[in-house]
């Protein structure tokens, strides 16, 4: 089983899902489940993304009993862990679907944990990684198998309507895909507030938003054309640049 394991852990591990399923189909029968399970208590050894491409070939030529009981695993360890890198590279390299799988109480919690991230989550305009809200991006990832979704997208709002520009660069820098697409109230919150953006002459939300109206792909362009149309920038663009 450690060769497996170690081809697994390979720095020169191939980053193709074809790859990943020849290393699967020589693995025993038998020794499937014990590999899923180590693979993931070593995770922080290893390369996340290429982790997550070996357990997505995997999981599902366990059997329904081993996928239980892996599915076990991961929520002991996520109802008892407070380390972050952990909670990031368990959602990372999680196979599609075993989300929605873990045990609520663990998913509350690290939900929880992303949207209190969030909540905290801050960038400079100019820099490559955020200050704080790391952890959060993680939300990313399970967004389809989100327990508290609604919590989720109330967090993003509130920090797009903070005035507070380090917030607002964190939300539109991650998250902009999510709130182009959101539905029914929060649809009409996300347009609300980009309106007031706009109206306060805030650059930001001009310069994120000028190519989805000039793409028009979203129906709610069309409620921010005149305050788009009118946009008057209230100060120099530039001024949390550190110099």
């Amino acid at each position: 089983m450690s060769e497996f394991l170690d081809r697994v852990f390979d720095p020169d591990f191939v980053e193709k899902s074809r790859y990943a399923e020849l290393l699967v189909q020589e693995i025993p029968k038998k020794y499937r489940y014990d590999i899923m399970v180590e693979v993931f208590r070593r995770k922080e050894r290893g390369i996340g993304h290429k982790i997550a491409i070996f357990a997505n070939e995997l999981f599902p030529k366990l059997t329904t009993d081993e996928k239980r009981k892996f599915v076990q695993v991961v929520s002991e360890e996520l109802k008892n862990t407070r380390e972050s890198a952990i909670v990031g590279k368990t959602i990372q390299i999680l196979p599609s679907g075993v989300w929605s799988k873990v045990e609520e109480t663990a998913r509350l919690r690290i939900e929880n944990k992303l949207i209190t991230s969030i909540r905290d989550g801050k960038m400079q305009s100019y820099a490559d990684q955020c200050d704080d809200g790391a952890l959060g991006t993680w939300a990313l990832e399970i967004l389809d198998e989100c327990t508290l979704l609604d919590d989720l997208k109330k967090a993003l709002l509130n920090k797009l309507d903070s005035l507070d520009d380090l917030q607002i660069n964190y939300v539109f820098r991650f998250f902009s895909p999510i709130l182009y697409r959101l539905e029914g109230k929060y649809k009409q919150w996300f347009v609300q507030s980009i309106n007031k953006g706009l109206k306060n002459g805030n650059y930001r939300f001009y310069e994120h938003i000028t190519p989805v109206v000039e793409n028009n792909k979203y129906d709610w362009v069309k409620n921010i054309h005149e305050e788009y149309k009118d946009f008057t920038p209230a100060r120099d663009e530039f001024n949390d640049l550190p110099f």
